[in-house]
């Protein structure tokens, strides 16, 4: 009964986000949708072939054009960052990043700016103004194969 419900929920959800058509798995690193929960972080990343979007009740970001600025495809914690080419008026963030921690889980950060990003650790810095904070979200477990990160090393 759980999977029938999650199943719904899920194709409910792909239509929610839009008609596009699912890239191929080779398009992107770590391609997909991120669901996530939370009443920050309800809603959803999407990363595609071309483009990025992330909608939440505090990121509303139309789908933008991105570069890979930052990876690490190897070990047990592979991340892949990218910089939003073309924000909507709406977008607060210029870098997501996707990383796994631990066996099939899943997070995202939003960052303000690439200078953000570039002193993610930080924490002095960060807490010296308001903008610089990242927004840090888990996402729902993901199946591994679902990420490609070798095409991390190209530039788009």
């Amino acid at each position: 009964m759980m999977n029938a419900i999650r199943i719904a929920a899920t194709v409910a959800s792909a239509f929610a986000l839009g008609s596009q058509a699912t890239p191929a798995m080779a398009d992107a690193p770590c391609d997909g949708v991120y669901r996530s929960w939370g009443r920050v972080c309800q809603g959803a990343l999407s990363i595609r072939s071309k483009t990025i979007e992330w909608n939440s009740p505090n990121i509303v970001c139309k789908p933008s054009p991105y570069e890979v600025i930052d990876s690490r495809l190897g070990g047990d914690e592979p991340y892949a960052a990218y910089r939003l080419k073309k924000r909507s008026k709406a977008c607060l963030i210029e870098v997501v990043e996707v990383y796994r921690f631990g066996a099939g889980r899943w997070g995202m950060r939003g960052f303000p700016s690439v200078e953000a990003y570039e002193k993610r650790d930080d924490l002095e810095w960060q807490r010296a103004a308001d903008n610089r904070i990242p927004l840090t979200c888990d996402a729902d477990d993901m199946p591994e194969e679902r990420c490609n990160l070798d095409f991390a090393r190209k530039k788009k």
